[in-house]
């Protein structure tokens, strides 16, 4: 989560848009791949792609279609 604090950092400390923007695009890079992490262990301890979609408040079809 290093990457994802030195981002917020910026995204606090600054004033300038494309820094913020950055910085934030940084942010969702690092939740894109905490997500898929998440999502791949709930598959691996049995969970059923309707729980994983309930869980991330999507539908089946999407989160399949995006981790399957």
């Amino acid at each position: 989560m290093g990457r994802y604090r030195k981002a917020m950092f910026r995204v606090r400390a600054s004033n300038e848009p494309l820094v913020i923007l950055d910085s934030l695009a940084e942010m969702q890079e690092v939740l894109h791949q905490v997500e898929r992490a998440a999502v791949e262990e709930a598959r691996a301890q049995g969970a059923t792609w309707s729980q994983v979609a309930q869980a991330l408040n999507r539908t089946r079809q999407a989160v399949e279609a995006r981790f399957g």
